[in-house]
């Protein structure tokens, strides 16, 4: 008999998924859906030409041409400096910028020292915006400060003096909010985000997170609409950037697919395959787990072998492999070898030339998590007398 379908898509689903894990105290069960309008408010006008001027910086963006970008939205931000979206995209094209190492003289950034020995880009932009907004404070120069803090208590302060220069700014109350659902506040984190609604309910950053939120304590089909609101409006915007509607749209695909909604997930997989903002090993693995929800169990073979060669030294992908031969094609010698790659990725020994039994050091619980799932299942075919072409050797371990 074969298992239960729901067993292996909702495991497979549970590693594959980048969705964030919080608990169901960060949103309420049968919270309102999002509203598909935006209010500009004081931190979001602009004028018909700076529009215009905005939507010519994205082409250029889009195009490659960082500098040109960047140009233009600093001609905006000086006409409107109080337009926090702007100022965000000046953020992210600086980032870009450093990224590649080119100069920014207007900040003080030269090409020496972006290529001198240690040199930190990120770094040296989070301060010129800290020592800006603490020259001359107001909300937005706080918010812009704190989303480059890569510290949560710094970025917390800088977010409560925003706050408490405007009690009414969206963005502040948004960012504190971020920075309580990254430390795993989610009481916090809900919190702020009713205050962020108060001001602006259609800022389109706190409705992606409220999604995040909605996703672990309401149905899956809750979450997918919100999700699919938010990406009708998010591909409208200027200030949202391909790579983030992509990610939105990797998401609901994971959602789709524990609502059985088999066709989109694979016409969503087959956009983020063709676009590349995803990587293709994360797609690859929630069309597997997708297709064994739809007892298409050859198919779904076929996208978790897709999976572990786009990526060998990913454990999901080697586990993935494994569950399906085992578990239902019932192949205990192959999946035998699959759980094998699947250990020695886990432990580093695919690209390190590692002992594959040696416990590794994991970076996160869920890294133990795999290490674990993966050595038990290889431990327990070798009782069965299975043995594959892989190496191992487990005993007394």
């Amino acid at each position: 008999m074969s298992p239960p379908r729901a067993k292996l898509s909702c495991l497979v689903l549970l590693l594959a998924s980048t969705l964030a894990a919080v608990c169901s105290a960060c949103a309420a069960s049968g919270e309102n859906l999002f509203r598909s309008f935006q209010t500009p408010g004081v931190y979001g006008e602009l004028s018909n030409n700076a529009w215009d001027q905005v939507a010519e910086a994205r082409d250029a963006w889009d195009a490659g041409d960082l500098r040109l970008a960047r140009a233009g939205l600093l001609r905006v931000a000086a006409d409107f400096p109080r337009h926090i979206p702007v100022g965000v995209m000046v953020q992210e094209l600086e980032l870009e910028l450093l990224g590649y190492s080119i100069a920014l003289p207007d900040l003080g950034f030269y090409k020496s020292m972006l290529i001198a020995e240690g040199a930190d880009g990120p770094a040296m932009l989070r301060r010129y915006y800290r020592d800006r907004a603490d020259r001359n404070p107001s909300p937005e120069s706080f918010v812009l400060a704190a989303r480059l803090e890569p510290d949560l208590p710094a970025a917390r302060s800088l977010l409560a003096r925003a706050i408490e220069l405007d009690p009414e700014c969206a963005w502040a109350h948004y960012g504190a909010a971020h920075v309580a659902f990254r430390a795993g506040d989610y009481r916090e984190a809900r919190a702020r985000l009713e205050s962020q609604e108060q001001a602006d309910p259609g800022l389109l950053p706190a409705r992606r997170l409220r999604v995040r939120m909605l996703t672990s304590s309401d149905a899956a089909d809750v979450a997918a609409e919100a999700l699919e609101r938010w990406l009708k409006d998010a591909r409208k915007s200027l200030f949202v950037r391909p790579r983030e509607i992509a990610e939105g749209e990797f998401d609901l695909a994971l959602l789709l697919a524990d609502t059985d909604e088999f066709k989109r997930v694979e016409e969503l997989c087959a956009k983020l395959l063709e676009d590349g903002f995803v990587d293709s090993t994360s797609v690859y693995l929630v069309l597997a787990a997708s297709r064994i929800a739809d007892d298409r169990i050859n198919d779904a073979l076929d996208a978790a072998r897709r999976a572990s060669r786009s990526s060998p030294s990913s454990t999901l992908a080697h586990i993935q492999r494994a569950l399906i031969m085992e578990d239902w094609q019932a192949q205990p010698a192959k999946a035998f070898d699959a759980w094998a790659r699947a250990l020695e990725a886990a432990t580093g020994a695919y690209d390190e030339a590692l002992d594959p039994s040696d416990r590794p050091e994991p970076a996160t619980i869920r890294d133990a998590q795999l290490w674990l799932f993966a050595r038990t299942r290889l431990a327990r075919l070798e009782l069965e007398g299975v043995s594959g072409s892989a190496r191992t050797d487990l005993d007394g371990r």
